[in-house]
């Protein structure tokens, strides 16, 4: 996956592709299905990436995978994202203001 999202965006193209080669209603059915697939891949890949990279690549992701596909399975997965993404933030903030309460302590007992 690369963190710019245009692997995803080149897989919903290579969907529009592949529909002109079945009928109509076949071709609809297809690319139903493999949006909703890779889009679920693409948020747990982002999921992945907001872990290692950081915020703005995992969501370049997201916005991806939502263009690809917005169904209500999607949307949770997103709510999903965000919901880890507060953690992590919530984790850093804890982190620092423990780093900021030991400085003041360390300081205050060395008076």
């Amino acid at each position: 996956m690369r963190p710019d999202g245009a692997d995803v965006r080149e897989v919903g193209e290579v969907i529009d592709l592949t529909t002109a080669y079945h009928s109509p209603a076949r071709g609809r059915m297809l690319a139903r299905t493999a949006r909703s697939w890779y889009a679920n891949v693409a948020i747990f890949n982002a999921r992945e990436v907001l872990v290692e990279a950081g915020f703005s690549s995992a969501w370049k992701q997201i916005l991806e995978a939502l263009r690809l596909r917005h169904s209500p399975r999607i949307i949770w997965r997103f709510f999903s994202f965000l919901i880890l993404w507060l953690r992590i933030m919530g984790s850093r903030l804890e982190r620092w203001m423990r780093s900021k309460l030991n400085t003041l302590v360390q300081s205050q007992a060395s008076k």
